[in-house]
C-alpha cells in the first residue's frame, strides 16, 4: 500500500509540475506579446508625431 501511495504521489507531482510549466509559458507569452504591442504603439505614435512636426516645419519655413 505504501508503494502505491508513493507512486500516486509521484504521478500527481509530475502532472502538477507540467500544468504549472504550461501556465508559466502562457503567462510569459502573454507578457511578451503585450510588451511587443506596447512598443509598436509607442513607435507608431512617435513616428507619426515626428512626421507631423517635420511637415509643419517646412510649411512655415
Amino acid at each position: 500500500m505504501e508503494t502505491f501511495t508513493f507512486t500516486a504521489s509521484a504521478i500527481a507531482g509530475l502532472v502538477f509540475a507540467e500544468a504549472f510549466k504550461e501556465i508559466g509559458k502562457n503567462i510569459g507569452k502573454a507578457i511578451y506579446d503585450f510588451v511587443g504591442f506596447a512598443a509598436y504603439v509607442v513607435v507608431t505614435k512617435v513616428t507619426s508625431f515626428i512626421r507631423k512636426a517635420e511637415g509643419m516645419r517646412y510649411q512655415y519655413a
